[in-house]
């Protein structure tokens, strides 16, 4: 009995461990994706989109599309709802992902999970004159 009780612990400590690598796997994931699409916005891209007219051209709309189009790429367990881009009043853009991380499956449905969030912002000095 001491020994199964010693193999589920173990089991459990395993288990727990690996939820842990994983989940820590995609918020670094999530994080890099955000600064790829960062990245991905041209230099003078924000002050050119600011003057355009319409919302086609907002920065932050397009960032927005960027980060869900390569989560979505990713295979990642974020919807559009999970992504949030707003334009501080000192022109800043801040990215705010948000998203549950599968933990725990029965039967091809989430039983538990964990919530995380990464939340980044970039100022004019990120993307250039």
């Amino acid at each position: 009995m001491r020994f199964l009780f010693g193999l589920l612990v173990i089991v459990a400590v395993v288990y727990a461990a690996y939820t842990g690598i994983l989940a820590a796997g995609t918020y670094f994931e999530v994080s890099q994706i955000i600064d790829d699409a960062v990245l991905d916005l041209k230099p003078g891209m924000i002050d050119a989109n600011r003057q355009a007219m319409g919302s086609r051209g907002d920065p932050a709309l397009k960032l927005r599309e960027a980060v869900l189009a390569k989560t979505t790429k990713a295979s990642l367990p974020i919807t559009e709802d999970d992504v949030v881009v707003t334009e501080t009043s000192d022109q800043r853009l801040q990215v705010k992902v948000t998203w549950a991380q599968p933990v725990n499956l029965y039967q091809d449905k989430i039983a538990f999970a964990l919530p995380l969030s990464v939340t980044r912002s970039f100022g004019p000095e990120r993307f250039g004159p």
